[in-house]
């Protein structure tokens, strides 16, 4: 019974401060990726597919804690939209890390074969 009283307090925490974090990492996400797909910031394919990863896994994690079985089954004011981001963020992670991966490659040749060109 104890572990349910930690759980609940945990979960009306989790309530209180998720619009702010879910603001915060779903600008800083967008953010990041119009940085890399626009070209502005270079990043090494290592670590694209870390940070595929680690979204991915932040936001399944963020959804079962949220949404899980052991609660009572209620969608609150804001829930719609963080369901709706967190699907939006999957789908674009998906699609353009291929993306972002596949432009590296070619900006990679084509330096390659500047520095090849001018020595």
């Amino acid at each position: 019974m104890d572990s349910f009283n930690l759980f609940y307090k945990f979960d009306n925490m989790l309530d209180k401060i998720k619009k702010p974090l879910y603001i915060f990492f779903t600008i800083a996400i967008y953010f990041s990726y119009f940085l890399i797909f626009a070209g502005l910031y270079y990043v090494n394919q290592n670590y694209i597919n870390t940070f595929s990863t680690f979204l991915q896994i932040f936001i399944s994690l963020f959804l079962i804690i949220r949404f899980n079985p052991f609660r009572k089954p209620e969608l609150r004011e804001f829930d719609a939209s963080i369901i709706f981001s967190c699907a939006i963020l999957l789908l674009m992670n998906a699609g353009l890390t291929q993306i972002v991966k596949n432009n590296l490659k070619i900006v990679t040749n084509d330096l390659q074969q500047i520095v090849k060109n001018d020595l």
